[in-house]
């Protein structure tokens, strides 16, 4: 059928007759802004959200809000009490609690409670919160999926009571919660302030955010950007985040100090607080740094001071001064100066193990120790007893020779030695020392004494006999004449008491040679002898006059090992300019052993070098 052009069909006009609302519900208390909206819809006859929008655009000139309002017969006052989100089409005033932000609500499913839901058919506020899974009137929890077919109840659907399978919503299974569980739930809605518990003092908006970052943390696994969380608008996934959250506080802060240990212990090792804990110390003090959030730095500063290893210095600005001021970590120099010494002790104590320390290796590579406060009433203890070799010797009123033979006998035990512990000195105990001026003694019987000191300059003892008679004194061989505390080398004895013993002991003893002796026969230093002895390197026998070596072990070390002065005095070179061009690896040195002199296997040495520049077997 062909029309005129002469009659043209008219076109459809726009409908400019205001939008009218027979029926006009009231808003219900608590209830959700796109509850209400669903509510007027269905009142009046629409079937979609979206036709009730056109009819609000087409209906009228000005503003669409104040429109639907006067349609509706809202107040001002009365609308703002709607909160929650709105369908993104619908370009209209949205209103929130101070502080939230639309990222706080659901945009795609509902929840509800079965027993709300029975009494009154809307939305509550409340349950369109991606982290409320509670209702907290009923202590219920909160229901996502429809009862019967299982369905996720999308937003924007006109019935509030069925599902589309024709399920009632509010058949849904009453499951009560856990208390601190609704507790929890209560605070996210309304907040704690000057509520009775005995959790923090949040308002509700500081709770979301705490549950949002810290909800993410458990001490098996934790995230690694918090407050990212995908799919809270699924009702399961921000229950997790509550459970979570619930533990953390229920055990306060023993539990939050288990999950500061299991997030340092997978951390590789590091003096930084940021890096050791990290992402949890960025959360608390970057992402959660509003003072309502100042216990949880208050709980990480606690556990820092009871077992942070490192140091804790003005660096660390983040930290309270207090916490930086208080933390017992100290350096070495800190720790010295509390303790009333010098580094250089400290270092000696470390060294030979009498003080713990904590070592971590930073960036650079460099290591950095700290030693904690409870050492250094142990440290000045040992540092006001202890003695160096020069004020031992006065001490003890004998000469440095004399103290080493005491020392390599095993009778004087110094706290700490070169070639034991790598130290440039050695320290003594004062109390051990005033022990071996301790010895035995006898009443005058009027006989002709000798002191020991006189003995050592006139008497021309062999090595080893010296030691051995101390021993002798110590054990009551030897009787000492006197009647007070005295050094051991102005000690006196009866002389033909101890002219008798030396006799004996000389007749008991086997042949060989004393360290000096060997470090003699070897030329050598008596230090290096000594040092030698204490590697294993050089054999020796322990008698009853102390350390000796016999002329089989001599020969046993001289075939082989060679010493880097041989090696440099047979090829006409500096020890040093032969160290740096031999291939060959030394057994002992200063930096391997802290002995003072090279060795080396004559083997590798051989293997290295012509024959014509290496040194003939005990030449």
């Amino acid at each position: 059928m062909l029309i005129s052009s002469t009659n043209p069909v008219p076109l459809p006009q726009k409908n400019t007759s205001p939008v009218c609302f027979p029926v006009r519900p009231q808003p219900r208390p608590g209830e959700a802004t796109l509850s209400y909206i669903i509510r007027v819809a269905q009142a009046n006859g629409y079937v979609a959200l979206s036709q009730l929008w056109q009819a609000i655009l087409e209906g009228g000139q000005g503003d669409p809000v104040d429109l639907f309002r006067s349609k509706l017969d809202i107040s001002q006052e009365t609308w703002e009490s709607l909160i929650g989100p709105l369908p993104p089409y619908w370009k209209m005033s949205v209103h929130l609690t101070e502080g939230r932000s639309t990222n706080d609500y659901n945009h795609s499913l509902i929840r509800w409670c079965p027993a709300c839901l029975e009494e009154a058919p809307y939305l509550r506020e409340a349950w369109g919160l991606k982290l409320q899974n509670v209702c907290v009137r009923h202590q219920f929890q909160l229901v996502d999926h429809c009862p019967a077919c299982g369905a996720y109840q999308r937003m924007e659907r006109m019935d509030l009571m069925h599902c589309s399978c024709g399920a009632w919503l509010s058949a849904s299974a009453h499951e009560s919660a856990l208390p601190e569980v609704v507790q929890l739930n209560d605070w996210l809605e309304t907040g704690s302030v000057g509520k009775e518990g005995h959790g923090p003092k949040l308002s509700a908006v500081e709770w979301h955010r705490l549950v949002r970052y810290l909800g993410q943390f458990r001490p098996d696994k934790w995230p690694g950007r918090p407050g990212q969380v995908a799919g809270l608008h699924r009702l399961d996934r921000a229950s997790i985040l509550i459970q979570n959250t619930v533990a953390l506080l229920q055990d306060w802060p023993r539990y939050f100090h288990k999950l500061i240990a299991a997030i340092r212990a997978r951390a590789p090792e590091s003096h930084s607080l940021s890096r050791t804990f990290k992402p949890l110390y960025g959360v608390i003090y970057q992402d959660l740094q509003a003072l309502g959030f100042q216990f949880l730095r208050d709980a990480f500063e606690d556990y820092l001071h009871a077992h942070w290893w490192g140091l804790v210095c003005r660096r660390n600005r983040r930290l309270r001064p207090y916490t930086v001021a208080s933390h017992p970590s100290m350096t070495l120099k800190q720790a010295a100066q509390s303790a009333g010494t010098s580094p250089a002790m400290v270092r000696h104590l470390i060294q030979a193990e009498l003080i713990p320390i904590a070592e971590g290796v930073l960036p650079s590579g460099r290591h950095t120790r700290s030693i904690h406060q409870r050492e250094i009433e142990k440290i000045s203890a040992i540092s006001e007893g202890a003695l160096s070799l020069k004020d031992t010797v006065v001490v003890l009123a004998l000469t440095k020779r004399r103290v080493r033979e005491l020392v390599v006998a095993g009778i004087l035990k110094p706290l700490i030695s070169r070639p034991a512990q790598q130290s440039a000195a050695w320290l003594f105990s004062r109390d051990g020392l005033a022990q071996l001026g301790a010895i035995p003694g006898a009443s005058h019987t009027g006989s002709v004494t000798v002191s020991i000191d006189r003995i050592l300059r006139t008497w021309r003892l062999r090595d080893a006999e010296f030691p051995a008679l101390v021993q002798a004194i110590a054990n009551g061989s030897l009787m000492s004449i006197t009647e007070v505390t005295l050094p051991i080398g102005k000690v006196t004895l009866d002389i033909e008491q101890t002219r008798a013993w030396l006799r004996r002991y000389r007749g008991q003893t086997n042949s060989g040679l004393s360290v000096e002796e060997a470090a003699r026969h070897l030329q050598i230093k008596q230090q290096v002898a000594y040092e030698l002895v204490a590697s294993g390197l050089l054999c020796s026998t322990v008698t009853a006059a102390g350390k000796r070596i016999r002329v089989e072990h001599l020969d046993a070390f001289q075939t082989n090992f060679v010493s880097l002065a041989e090696l440099a005095r047979y090829q006409g070179h500096s020890p040093r300019s032969v160290l740096r061009t031999m291939v060959a690896k030394p057994v002992c040195g200063p930096p391997i052993d802290g002995s003072r002199q090279y060795f080396f296997r004559r083997q590798d040495v051989k293997m290295k070098m012509c024959s014509n520049d290496y040194p003939k077997e005990g030449r």
